[in-house]
């Protein structure tokens, strides 16, 4: 009987570990809401990585010295003097794509503007 004791616990114990691991796994993602051109779209990313890596990995993105200049094909236009801007939860991002760490829950919006 002792055995069987034994053998439940050390079963226990594990399903226990496998549950642990399972919980920090989906709490070191988080889930970002990405809008380019009118589409949303729903990325998960690790907790704290920046927007500039997601975008590369996820949205093939192309960047110059950390200046993303297309995303999912929406792309700037130099000769026109249109470029590829970004908001975060609806503001207007002061930093570039590489100093936005991701939050859950964010949304970004990538949208073209003339200057």
């Amino acid at each position: 009987m002792a055995v069987i004791s034994l053998s439940q616990t050390a079963c226990t114990s594990n399903s226990n570990q496998k549950t642990s691991e399972s919980t920090k796994q989906s709490q070191s993602k988080v889930t970002i809401q990405i809008t380019i051109d009118g589409k949303t779209n729903s990325y998960k990313a690790e907790q704290g990585s920046n927007l500039l890596d997601l975008v590369k990995k996820q949205l093939h993105a192309d960047e110059t010295d950390g200046l993303i200049n297309s995303v999912d094909g929406l792309k700037s236009d130099p000769a026109n003097k249109t470029y590829l801007m970004f908001k975060v939860n609806g503001t207007d991002s002061a930093v570039g794509a590489a100093d936005v760490k991701l939050k859950d829950g964010d949304k970004i919006e990538f949208y073209l503007s003339k200057f």
